[in-house]
């Protein structure tokens, strides 16, 4: 068994040193912000896109947001769906059209990583795999468009469709798309970044301070230096700390 177990692990090794340059550190930078974001060792919020701690100088944004993704029981096989395209089309691209072409390569997943900052600031992408993979794809696709490929449940059609099949499988897998899982991770990491302060937010707060005036506090707790008022307001529930507001 210890020799079954050896081979094993020197298979993967092979495998994964076959993997070209560009493609394995992508594959390895992808699960290994998402593993760190989904246990904990990291916090997500820090890890996806947005504008205002950009302007704090949280340039590390621009990177991670294209290597994490909110790993759930809801989009787990979502998230293997993305690695296998990405490792697939990332590695025929880097063998075939760009093989022993780095620079070419590297100049173009650059291109795709800064159009995507643009798409993802300007609609308010908090993340940004998706479309990275979704571009990889497209620039294969183009590039081999007379080529017939297989999908699920032995449906065949040229390469040129493909980016389009992507994409609506992904929005049909996330229930809206991009923009929908981008607020849904949103909404996931403020309330993370609340609950790490050491509070706790329960929906029943929320339901019982709907019907309260607009100027009632609830309820103040002071702990670990942090005033925090829970307010009812417009149906909402808005949690104040250190002056800054996040909605649960």
């Amino acid at each position: 068994m210890h020799l079954s177990i050896t081979a094993t692990m020197s298979d993967l090794g092979d495998w994964y040193r076959g993997v070209p340059f560009f493609t394995r550190y992508w594959l390895t930078l992808t699960v290994a912000f998402t593993l760190l974001g989904r246990f904990g060792l990291v916090n997500p919020y820090n890890l996806i896109l947005l504008y205002e701690p950009l302007k704090k100088f949280q340039i590390w944004r621009l990177f991670t947001c294209i290597f994490y993704y909110p790993l759930s029981p809801a989009h787990g096989f979502q998230f293997l769906l993305n690695l296998y395209f990405l490792y697939n089309y990332s590695r025929r691209l880097e063998t075939g059209h760009y093989g022993g072409k780095p620079a070419d390569y590297l100049t173009l997943l650059v291109f795709n990583w800064l159009c995507a900052i643009i798409v993802g600031l300007v609609l308010e992408f908090k993340i940004l795999l998706e479309i990275m993979v979704l571009s990889v794809l497209y620039v294969w696709c183009q590039l081999n468009k007379d080529v017939i490929v297989s999908f699920w449940f032995g449906t065949r059609f040229k390469a040129m469709y493909l980016p389009w099949v992507f994409l609506g499988f992904n929005m049909i897998l996330s229930g809206g798309g991009i923009t929908e899982l981008s607020w849904e991770e949103e909404r996931y990491c403020k309330h993370q970044q609340f609950s790490r302060n050491g509070f706790q937010i329960q929906p029943e707060a929320c339901t019982h301070l709907e019907h309260r005036p607009k100027d009632h506090h609830s309820q103040e707790i002071e702990e670990g230096g942090y005033l925090v008022d829970i307010i009812g307001e417009q149906g909402m529930c808005l949690v104040v700390i250190s002056n800054e507001v996040l909605e649960v």
